[in-house]
């Protein structure tokens, strides 16, 4: 409902705030540690429901959010057209991806399936298994 998407967005808000208070608390850190993690990348697999609506809620209005260092996939996408209501990507777009000021927080890299194989179930799923290798077996990646 309403009010718990509301707690989770104003949870995921506060849960941000307090790991950017805590990473920037180091200030003994030494320039390599600081240029590492300034290129460091925020790795995310959204699902659908109401996540993206709490994503929307907590992060769109921050603007401690650099979008640029964001990498999206997801988790778990229906074999659907993207305008479907059925779709995790379609709504993400709409909501969140279409809204990001990128001149100011830069734009977001977005990986979802190939729409173009959805007819393919096996198809589409060995492709997207590829583009989630590529982006989670990294030594970077946790």
């Amino acid at each position: 409902n309403g009010s718990s998407v509301s707690l989770r967005s104003e949870a995921v808000s506060r849960s941000t705030s307090s790991r950017s208070i805590t990473n920037s608390s180091n200030s003994g850190s030494t320039n390599s540690k600081l240029k590492k993690a300034k290129e460091r990348r925020v790795k995310i697999a959204l699902s659908g429901g109401s996540l993206i609506q709490v994503l929307h809620e907590g992060l769109l209005r921050r603007t401690d959010v650099q979008w640029g260092k964001w990498d999206i996939y997801f988790a778990d996408e229906r074999l659907v057209p993207f305008e479907s209501g059925e779709s995790n990507y379609g709504p993400a777009k709409r909501k969140i991806f279409d809204l990001i000021d990128t001149e100011k927080y830069g734009t977001p890299k977005v990986y979802h399936i190939d729409e173009s194989l959805i007819d393919d179930p096996q198809e589409c799923a060995d492709d997207y298994e590829k583009v989630l290798i590529k982006g989670f077996a990294g030594r970077d990646s946790v």
